[in-house]
């Protein structure tokens, strides 16, 4: 391995670190989960800054830190997260014995480049799947994964999307505020990670694009049409293949596919609530899920219903110029404070992608670099769920 870090530029990423996070990747990075201490773990830490240490432990951790990368930088070996080492990682951060999750963790946090996940097989090793072919409804996140995958497999794949790119719900949703509510670290597919981040929580521009440029890189645009509505799917028995209904530009048509599958998003469509007289009123109204960017909302009387994923969000960013916001609300929901929801990823880990020129075999920080351990809020280092999951529009 080669990290181009002098002792300065390593001490400057660690300046940004959650401690918490840079605690469990030095453990990970030397097999060393002795450091772990239970004095360095308070109750709730996942939701206090830096964990709820003191500046003294704070510092200790970041000198310790400091001589383990640059112990790395230097030519050191670093071994593979082994079972016990990732148990042990875990079940410190969780605070109960993660035994039964180390499969799926080790499932997860992979080397860069890895993709243990990929299909070990071919349609040609297969008796009879010449004859397959598959329809996939939807190039959101999941759509997506799945004609990669079947791609890979040199399964013939169409994806049909009502949209006129891809992204899903990140293409759909641009209300104001809108982000993902998961550490941006953690929403990627687990074998194309993004480094560059620019934001703890990411906005749905982001989001798109990262979805944008995973289906350039692996080519999946030559797999897609566009502006093609899946209307109606029916079994024919007698032919043994799907007949599926399309919405096109230039009209309705029918294809057929051997294998379907549906990976349209559950809430994307909007359902407006059924209140007297709500078509009768004369100011603009819409759903955050269709905002119409072309209604100035400045100093102007705003009546928001429901209190969802997506009020979280836009609510207090249309407060800011709205001459007043009045909610309407029918069950309260839970919230809780989350770090760093609107902060850009600290300059300390920035300059990391630019410093760190490659990566040692068994290496899972988040950004798949040992000095970028800034990247990583608190709980975030061991991976723990890389799998997507979305905003919640309502």
């Amino acid at each position: 391995m080669t990290m181009h870090a002098d002792d300065a530029q390593l001490r400057r990423h660690l300046r940004d670190a959650e401690v918490p996070a840079l605690l469990m990747t030095v453990a990970h990075l030397t097999g060393d989960t002795s450091i772990l201490r239970d004095d360095l773990r308070c109750d709730g830490w996942l939701f206090l800054p830096q964990g709820g240490l003191t500046a003294r432990q704070r510092e200790e951790a970041r000198a310790l830190a400091a001589g383990v990368l640059a112990r790395l930088r230097d030519g050191a070996p670093v071994p593979p997260p082994d079972a016990p080492t990732l148990r042990r990682i875990t079940s410190w951060a969780l605070g109960m014995d993660t035994a039964d999750l180390v499969p799926m963790l080790a499932e997860e946090i992979v080397a860069p480049g890895a993709d243990p996940k990929a299909p070990g097989w071919n349609r040609d090793d297969l008796p009879g799947a010449r004859e397959v072919e598959v329809a996939v409804v939807g190039a959101g996140m999941s759509g997506l994964l799945a004609a990669h995958r079947l791609a890979q497999s040199g399964v013939p794949v169409t994806v049909y999307e009502k949209n006129s790119d891809v992204g899903g719900t990140w293409f759909e949703n641009t209300y104001p505020g809108c982000r993902v509510d998961v550490a941006s670290h953690l929403y990627s597919y687990s074998f194309a990670q993004r480094a560059d981040w620019p934001y703890h929580f990411s906005t749905h521009e982001t989001l798109r694009q990262y979805f944008t440029e995973f289906a350039k890189e692996h080519g999946l645009y030559e797999h897609i049409q566009f502006d093609t509505e899946v209307r109606a799917a029916a079994w024919d028995e007698q032919a043994g293949r799907w007949r599926l209904t399309l919405a096109t530009p230039d009209g309705e048509r029918t294809v057929t596919s051997t294998v379907l599958v549906t990976a349209a998003g559950q809430l994307n469509r909007p359902r407006l609530p059924d209140i007297p007289g709500r078509d009768e009123f004369a100011g603009a109204a819409f759903h955050s899920a269709r905002w119409d960017h072309g209604v100035e909302l400045a100093g102007r009387r705003v009546a928001v219903v429901g209190t969802g994923a997506s009020a979280i969000q836009f609510v207090p960013e249309i407060a800011k110029t709205a001459g007043e916001v009045r909610i309407f609300q029918r069950t309260p929901p839970w919230l809780r404070p989350t770090l760093n929801y609107h902060q850009p990823i600290a300059e300390g880990c920035a300059g990391c992608t630019s410093t760190c020129r490659t990566t040692p075999p068994g290496t899972a920080s988040g950004c798949s670099r040992p000095g970028c351990t800034a990247c990583w809020r608190a709980g975030s280092s061991t991976g723990t769920t890389r799998r997507p999951s979305g905003p919640s529009p309502r």
